[in-house]
């Protein structure tokens, strides 16, 4: 299972189990248990639909490039996220902070 897979099933669970607020650590804990993965290595940021940073790659016209061209969340506030799947329309701003602004 790839870590986006794991990540969208795990918010789906938690989404089942904990309702719409979703925590940054139960969401790294499930999805790396789920993919085999280092539990450092998973970010749920990636694969949202209002936040981005330097890992996104960006195709020509601003579309996301695989893995992260299906995002699964949204960004509710630090270490919180929401699960809303990949069928989501979103059209509200894109937030980016900038790596050691907190």
């Amino acid at each position: 299972m790839t870590m986006a897979e794991a990540l969208d099933q795990a918010g789906q669970e938690l989404r089942a189990a904990d309702g719409d607020e979703i925590t940054f650590d139960r969401l790294k804990q499930l999805a790396a248990e789920l993919c085999g993965c280092d539990v450092e290595s998973i970010r749920p940021s990636d694969f949202c639909y209002n936040r981005t940073n330097k890992a996104i790659k960006l195709a020509a016209g601003g579309s996301r490039r695989p893995p992260y061209d299906r995002p699964v969340f949204l960004w509710v506030r630090r270490g919180v996220y929401k699960y809303v799947g990949h069928d989501f329309r979103y059209h509200g701003e894109v937030a980016h902070e900038p790596r050691g602004r907190r």
